[in-house]
């Protein structure tokens, strides 16, 4: 709402509209000069045919002669049919090119539904320009709506996901008095896979606040403005019981963990433990002097905090009942909270416009941000990474660590009274006064495959030449090979216990061997090993001594005869070595004139120069293989460097560094070409895709970015992981492209467009499509126009 705007919010806004209106008048008038033109060309043609005709008769020539006019005339008629289906054409192209360019502008905005329905209508001509297709991809598969349910005749109060992320529950009301007081309230249980109404729940008589699933998911527990407390079986929808203590209105319920009690929260400044199995009360919790807005437990259930009108939160003692700590600073009224999953933080929303972030150990105020208009509705993501809150009739996705807001999702008519995430973080559920509720994708919604790990973090992940197995490195030290097709691994290389770095697994080009180092860089002791195995046998080969530092990176020659190794000191940090193995028998062939320790190691096509990173100097260098020396160091990186790359013709190179950014270097001059800039923080690892087209990176923000490798621009993010990604490499047909993390995951993603068609069809089955309405048509021209 403007309202809920600032000034500057305001003029910001304002500004983008009178850019965005210019922009399209100058398009408009360029399409109309271009129509114009062609249209003069046909009438000229046409003159030109009359002319010739007219010229004929006057001439009165033979039978043959006047055929021979009447074939140029209709040639010349043909041109000028062709030059009127050339500006036709153009004037479709045109137009295409000119919602696609408005959807983006209104997907930048958060009006993804109104960005949707532009970019569907600029690939609705025959053969739509890249642009368009662009767009429809960036947009369709980006954050969006994912579908409405519609059921409820008033607003929406509250709704909560079940535990298995398949069904929700929603509360309302559904009948209201001539005075709007609510006389019978609704409670709907949903199926997200039909997106109908599975059950309805009967039984309260006034507005349904409070919705909440047990951990279990076999019982539910609704409050109402009333103070009724009911709990309920989810199966038949029939009463187990009413819980009955409060003596105001109940504003907020919670189950706790272990599925055995639950939390109330009330106007009557009393929150109380519930025994859900038997109803009773077992304790309340004494300490507010205002209603109670907000109650939630503890991750391990244990302690319990409340947020309160008297602008206090509270941490409580479950068990004993007792006040911990308060957490005070807010200078109004309290409405929302929520824990960090790992209950080390919490998050506050209050009437006084701000969000706070709070130490819960220490009760200290870590991070503050006031808003023009007051959030509210506040939830955490899973993954600890994102919050979300709302802003009248529209959601905030906010980055924690970065404090700062990523995203804005519209499409609600109304004020959102609540908002739910799913257990895997993969969808958000929003209530609203406009009486729908709306499932979201907050995240980017790219084709991808996760494999069956253990959970323990992955480091390093190398893909065989024909792209049928994957080769994948973890923390742990032991190496595993995958069946890419299966998904499953089927063979396991025991290591030492040495974490394996990124960058230090590697199929020998024949995929008959594996290459792999690993270093103990954390406890001090120094050890390393660089070992040769066998992929059929599963067998250890050799193993390669002479490594004066911890091994951080391998690489195999393309013709498989030698190998590449560099190392890093643990001591110092500032040095290292890079020895050139003979791989048929274990012997070093050269020690090259490095001093610096080596993060990453790549060959050129023909073997004859290597390119290797170096994280202390924070430069690259290129170097002749045969001869052990450097040719150039390449320095311009602001913080270490991690990853190194040739460009496709190797005329560059490609660094990542942490400082967040990547850049192209040509590698004769050692001039840099130019920046890929949208990492929040370090890159580790990055890779070319085999035709040169792309570039692929993923760093400690848990992102992977797909780049234009010409361009450098940014063509679209992967954000499954929740850890740090490690290692990314593409298959050998570019077509998907194989990820490993922090996080134990080991992911692979499609990087291939989808064509029109399918993504279309993925469009019907996975996104919220409105029509556009009257005034939308009239505004971007597009046709059927509404009749007045």
């Amino acid at each position: 709402r403007e309202s809920d705007l600032t000034e500057t919010e305001q003029s910001f806004i304002q500004a983008g509209l009178d850019l965005r209106e210019r922009r399209a008048a100058e398009r408009e008038a360029q399409r109309q000069r271009e129509l114009e033109a062609a249209q003069k060309l046909a009438e000229t043609e046409h003159r030109r045919a009359e002319e010739q005709t007219q010229a004929a008769g006057r001439l009165k020539r033979g039978t043959f002669l006047l055929a021979g006019v009447s074939v140029i005339a209709v040639i010349l008629a043909v041109i000028a049919f062709a030059a009127r289906s050339t500006a036709q054409r153009e004037a479709a192209v045109n137009h295409s090119l000119v919602l696609a360019a408005d959807a983006q502008d209104a997907n930048e905005n958060g009006e993804v539904d109104l960005a949707l329905a532009l970019a569907l209508e600029a690939t609705g001509i025959d053969q739509p320009p890249p642009e368009a297709l662009r767009a429809l991809s960036s947009i369709a598969l980006g954050p969006g709506t994912r579908a409405l349910l519609e059921g409820h005749g008033n607003s929406v109060k509250d709704a909560a996901f079940g535990p298995d992320g398949k069904i929700v529950l929603s509360g309302s009301c559904s009948q209201l008095d001539s005075d709007g007081a609510c006389t019978q309230g609704e409670l709907i249980l949903w199926d997200l896979t039909t997106r109908t109404e599975l059950r309805r729940f009967d039984g309260h008589t006034d507005w349904v606040n409070g919705v909440a699933f047990s951990p279990d998911g076999k019982t539910i527990l609704s409050s109402s403005g009333n103070g009724a407390l009911i709990l309920w079986n989810v199966e038949t929808g029939d009463v187990i019981r009413h819980l009955e203590g409060h003596t105001g209105e109940v504003n907020s319920i919670a189950f706790s963990p272990d599925n055995e009690t639950a939390l109330s929260g009330s106007n009557d400044a009393t929150p109380i433990l519930w025994d859900v199995n038997t109803g009773k009360a077992i304790r309340r919790f004494e300490g507010h002097t205002g209603g109670v807005n907000k109650v939630i437990f503890s991750p391990d259930g244990q302690t319990a905090l409340s947020g309160s009108e008297d602008n206090a939160l509270i941490l409580w003692d479950v068990a004993t009942g007792e006040e911990i700590r308060r957490f005070e600073g807010h200078t109004d009224r309290v409405i929302d909270l929520a824990f960090n999953p790992k209950g080390l933080t919490a998050m506050s929303i209050s009437i006084d416009q701000t969000l706070r972030l709070w130490d819960i150990e220490t009760g200290e105020e870590i991070n503050q941000e006031f808003f023009g208009g007051g959030p509210g509705n506040l939830i955490i993501s899973p993954d600890g990474r994102t919050a979300l809150f709302t802003g009248g009739n529209y959601l905030r996705l906010w980055n924690i660590e970065q404090w700062r807001e990523t995203r804005r999702l519209l499409g609600h008519s109304d004020e959102i009274e609540s908002v739910a995430i799913s257990p895997d973080g993969r969808l958000i559920l929003s209530a609203s006064a406009d009486g729908s509720l709306r499932l979201w994708h907050p995240k980017d919604q790219i084709e991808f495959r996760r494999f069956e790990t253990d959970g323990d973090m992955l480091t390093a992940v190398d893909v065989k030449a024909d792209g049928r197995y994957l080769l994948v490195g973890g923390f742990s030290g032991d190496t595993a090979l995958w069946d890419a097709a299966a998904g499953e691994a089927v063979r396991r290389f025991e290591g030492e216990g040495l974490p394996i770095h990124p960058g230090e697994v590697a199929f020998s080009p024949d995929g008959k061997l594996a290459l792999v180092g690993a270093g103990d860089a954390f406890s001090g002791s120094g050890k390393k090993s660089l070992v040769l195995w066998d992929i059929e046998t599963g067998e250890e080969i050799r193993r390669f001594e002479g490594h004066q530092y911890i091994l951080r990176s391998v690489a195999f020659s393309p013709d498989g005869r030698t190998a590449l190794a560099g190392s890093q000191s643990v001591s110092t940090g500032d040095a290292g070595d890079l020895i050139l193995w003979d791989i048929e028998t274990g012997e070093i062939i050269r020690r090259f004139d490095a001093t610096e320790d080596i993060t990453t190691i790549n060959f050129s096509a023909n073997g004859e120069r290597a390119l290797t990173s170096s994280a202390y100097f924070s430069n690259i260098t290129l170097w002749d293989v045969a001869a052990g020396q450097a040719i150039r160091r390449l320095e311009g990186h602001t913080d270490v460097v991690l990853a190194a790359d040739f460009g496709p013709d190797e005329t560059s190179a490609l660094s990542a560094s942490a400082d967040g950014s990547l850049i192209l270097w040509d590698i004769e001059t050692g001039e840099i070409i130019r920046r890929y800039l949208g990492h929040d923080n370090a890159v580790w690892t990055l890779d070319v895709s085999p035709d040169g087209r792309y570039v692929l990176s993923g760093g400690d923000d848990a992102t992977i970015i797909l780049w234009d490798f010409e361009a450098g621009e940014e063509l679209r993010r992967f954000s499954e992981h929740t850890g740090a990604v490690l290692d990314v490499n593409f298959s050998p047909d570019g077509q998907t492209a194989f990820s490993v993390a922090m996080d134990g995951a080991l992911i692979e993603w499609q990087i291939s467009d989808p064509s029109l068609d399918e993504l279309i069809e993925w469009v019907s089955a996975n996104r919220y499509v409105r029509d556009l309405t009257c005034d939308e048509r009239a505004q971007y021209r597009v046709e059927p126009l509404c009749e007045e």
